[in-house]
């Protein structure tokens, strides 16, 4: 575990400087580890050190542009081999970090501009990132369904936990803080998984809209916005979906579909005395 958080801190302080053989060879040993049996810290650690050897490849295409091909076989390799250990894991502590790692690849993809994602939108709200084309498309449909399906999983696994939680006898409306301890691990996944798609979006633009985003996140998160009983973060995580493909969608039919969505609920919870700080900071920027 300290070996590989080593890698990953080295890669990290590097940045542009980490030699494209040198973060070859961290990704392969970090890769190695994702899947070590019966060490859930050793594998989840492996996953984030993995996203920061990406962070520090994407830093050298930044700063030399000759350096593409390492950065893309860097995300592609990280994308597949911590989506199959995120598809593997049994840890309901570990899994919610492999699930970030692959929103911070999906990070440094769409930060692969030179000066950064907000440089690159000042040159062109619409034009994917230089490094989206590291990421197959097909791949990329397969991870979002991934995710959306280990999304649902969790909202299965939360509302056994709220159950068994509530129907104990020693349980009352005073032990709230514990429900939300037990679920932290849940609500962790869902808030990475509501980030990787944004960055997937933020790094593929319009097509990633037209496709992964219509066809597995839109269905998936609109309908949180209508249902009454909807948990607060679920709505945040659902909103802030819906804002992201409005702002980064493009001329994307969904993007369309969902902004008077976005613009009406935003309004709701704005004129909400009850709404908090956090979602009420996500409708305003919706």
């Amino acid at each position: 575990e300290k070996a590989c958080d080593l890698l990953g801190e080295l890669a990290e302080a590097c940045g542009e400087d980490l030699p494209p053989a040198a973060a070859a060879s961290f990704a392969s040993a970090l890769a190695a580890c994702q899947t070590a049996p019966g060490a859930e810290n050793i594998r989840s650690t492996a996953s984030i050190s993995l996203g920061q050897v990406v962070g520090a490849g994407v830093a050298g295409f930044r700063a030399d542009a000759t350096r593409r091909s390492n950065a893309a076989r860097l995300v592609d390799g990280a994308l597949r081999s911590t989506f199959e250990a995120a598809t593997k894991e049994t840890s309901d502590d570990a899994r919610p970090l492999h699930v970030r790692a692959l929103s911070d690849v999906l990070e440094h993809v769409a930060q692969s501009h030179a000066g950064g994602l907000e440089a690159g939108l000042a040159s062109s709200v619409a034009a994917p990132a230089p490094l989206a084309g590291a990421v197959d498309d097909a791949f990329l449909a397969g991870l979002v369904q991934g995710l959306i399906a280990a999304a649902k999983a969790s909202d299965v696994r939360r509302s056994e936990v709220e159950k068994n939680l509530k129907e104990d006898d020693g349980y009352d409306d005073e032990d709230a803080d514990v429900l939300e301890e037990a679920l932290a691990a849940e609500d962790e996944l869902q808030s990475n998984v509501v980030n990787a798609i944004g960055w997937a979006l933020k790094a593929k633009r319009e097509a990633f809209a037209n496709g992964p985003f219509a066809a597995h996140a839109l269905p998936h998160y609109a309908p949180v916005l209508s249902r009454p009983d909807a948990r607060e973060k679920d709505v945040h995580a659902a909103l802030c979906a819906l804002v992201d493909v409005v702002e980064h969608g493009g001329a994307a039919p969904v993007a369309a579909q969902a902004a008077p969505t976005v613009l009406g609920y935003g309004l709701r919870l704005l004129a909400a005395p009850a709404t908090s700080a956090g979602l009420r900071a996500t409708a305003a920027y919706g």
